[in-house]
């Protein structure tokens, strides 16, 4: 076993006590059928891709309609004389 495994073990043994944890709580939530919870499992995950997909077309809109100056950074930096300043604390 390598240093990287080593050091992996940990955190993968408390992430495999998680989520067989969480399977417990997701079978119990469906009174003891594990073929229940495995289908609202596979609904929620389905639900989840189908946002991701929601949200991506929005980036991707979004990100085609912003000023390529702004998408390169200049928006992340307050303008001379913006209000932004006020925020800001003396000294800085």
């Amino acid at each position: 076993m390598n240093g990287r495994s080593a050091s992996l073990e940990p955190f993968l043994l408390r992430n495999a006590e998680v989520a067989q944890r969480e399977a417990d709580e997701a079978i119990a939530a469906c009174q003891g059928d594990a073929r229940a919870a495995v289908r609202a499992l596979v609904v929620m995950v389905d639900h989840l891709r189908a946002e991701l997909v929601e949200r991506d077309d929005a980036i991707a809109t979004l990100t085609a309609s912003v000023s390529r100056g702004y998408a390169r950074g200049f928006g992340e930096r307050p303008l001379p004389g913006s209000r932004d300043k006020l925020l800001h604390k003396p000294g800085e």
